[in-house]
């Protein structure tokens, strides 16, 4: 879908401000549901609609596709996610040591991840035909890696060897070991196991460098 389309399809019409965001507000919650309980290529958009209680006329209208509704919640989850992170770095306890630091982080996202299985299963079915599709995911970590460099460097007693691109390989890293890990079948790493916290955590603070 050209860009400019996914653009469009997210807008609203200010004289139906208050009411077309109570319906897109349900179609989210509704397609985040559905996509997790079907997956991208099974999810049908009359399932969508009637879950949402909305007809499917008017599911066309605002998103125009089920590849631009999923954008939609694409973009939706990955603005929660640069919040989250917000949150995260902003409550963090300067007396937590490092190994605590990334433990609570990677246990902050496996439990995103978990709640949300279902897309990202979605989400990697998609994103083999669809590259286009990592955009927003790709902010989300960029976000994330550069609250990490901050709070890393405010806590570090001498200068940290470290730049944004090799902190944002290590951001990616996460998502993607307890994503993978925890969809594939039959896996036993899934991504709330305490074991798997603990190793993720130690592999990426390992990789990092920070004692």
């Amino acid at each position: 879908m050209p860009a400019s389309k996914s653009t469009k399809i997210t807008s609203e019409r200010p004289a139906l401000q208050r009411r077309s965001q109570e319906k897109r507000r349900i179609l989210v919650k509704a397609g985040f549901r559905i996509f997790a309980r079907d997956g991208y290529k099974d999810a049908r958009i009359a399932d969508i609609a009637k879950e949402s209680g909305i007809s499917v006329g008017a599911f066309y209208h605002r998103f125009g596709d089920k590849r631009g509704f999923f954008q939609v919640l694409l973009n939706e989850y990955t603005e929660r996610g640069k919040e989250n992170w917000n949150l995260f770095f902003k409550h963090a306890d300067p007396s937590w040591s490092t190994t605590e630091l990334f433990e609570k982080m990677v246990a902050g996202e496996a439990r995103a991840i978990d709640r949300n299985m279902g897309f990202f299963s979605a989400y990697l079915s998609l994103g083999r035909k669809d590259t286009a599709i990592a955009g927003p995911m790709k902010e989300m970590d960029s976000h994330g890696a550069i609250l990490l460099l901050e709070h890393l460097r405010a806590r570090s007693k001498s200068p940290l060897d470290l730049d944004l691109e090799t902190v944002h390989f290590a951001i990616n890293s996460i998502g993607k070991i307890l994503v993978i890990s925890s969809v594939m079948e039959g896996s036993k790493f899934k991504a709330q196991d305490p074991v798997t916290i603990v190793q993720v955590a130690t592999m990426i603070r390992r990789y990092l460098a920070i004692d």
